[in-house]
């Protein structure tokens, strides 16, 4: 902390701007860092407490099958029965993830009104209206990942700058030191503190990175699963609109 202080002290404006520079990313990475890991763990806790969500279509299509043999459409009262109870009707989901609910909940009504003019028709539209909120519940889950890379990727070389920054500082001051007339000893002292404070701004940028780039790589994996789960959830909420939203009304022959 000392050298950092001196450095800071005899500090020029781009040391001060790279000093700064640090300081931003830092605080930014540990806020992204922080936010996002409370975000994994909420939907892992989430998704730990609502199993039934990845069996959604297994128990509706019991439900219907209870009401009426499942070739008949359903009676109306008795297909909003069955989407009531169902698993994703009962659950609220998490900030992230309400774009596959807000799609699910849209698409039910609209699914069986498209399946009077062609029901292959329907069925790519509904996979299209899907995939759509999937992708954008995974834009979700993936804000703030850039910049935790670009902060791992960018620092160190900022760090980086600012020693040979101060490096070439000292060098300089060989020079005044030689014209004063000084030994060979005293030129060492001269070079020797400056050039060890300047490598105080690389352990600096290496501080910053490393912290940055382990979270980084620890999100990404928590995110390729996160996005396995909603693909699982997506086939589900499709299977569940197809067999409830086929059943409202009889197709046109």
């Amino acid at each position: 902390m000392q050298g950092l202080a001196r450095i800071l002290h005899a500090a020029d404006g781009l040391t001060w701007c790279i000093f700064i520079g640090l300081a931003l990313m830092s605080i930014t990475s540990w806020t992204l860092i922080c936010l996002k890991s409370a975000e994994c763990f909420l939907l892992t806790r989430w998704y730990r407490k609502n199993p039934m969500l990845f069996n959604a279509s297994s128990s509706v299509k019991k439900d219907g099958a209870h009401k009426q043999h499942e070739e008949a459409p359903l009676e109306e009262h008795h297909l909003t029965a069955v989407q009531a109870s169902s698993p994703f009707a009962c659950t609220q989901p998490p900030t992230a993830l309400q774009p596959l609910w807000d799609a699910r909940q849209w698409a039910m009504a609209a699914y069986a009104q498209r399946c009077l003019q062609s029901i292959s028709e329907a069925q790519t539209w509904l996979r299209h209206v899907l995939q759509r909120a999937r992708d954008e519940s995974g834009w979700r889950l993936q804000a703030g990942l850039g910049v935790l890379a670009s902060i791992a990727a960018t620092a160190p070389f900022l760090g980086l700058l600012g020693t040979v920054w101060g490096i070439y500082h000292a060098l300089s001051s060989i020079g005044g030191a030689q014209v004063a007339g000084a030994s060979g000893a005293a030129l060492l002292d001269t070079i020797a503190g400056p050039v060890a404070e300047s490598l105080v701004m690389t352990a600096l940028g290496l501080g910053v990175a490393i912290p940055a780039l382990l979270a980084y790589n620890a999100l990404l994996r928590m995110h390729t699963i996160f996005m396995l789960r909603l693909n699982a959830l997506m086939r589900e909420m499709g299977y569940e609109i197809v067999h409830l939203g086929g059943k409202r009304i009889e197709p046109a022959q």
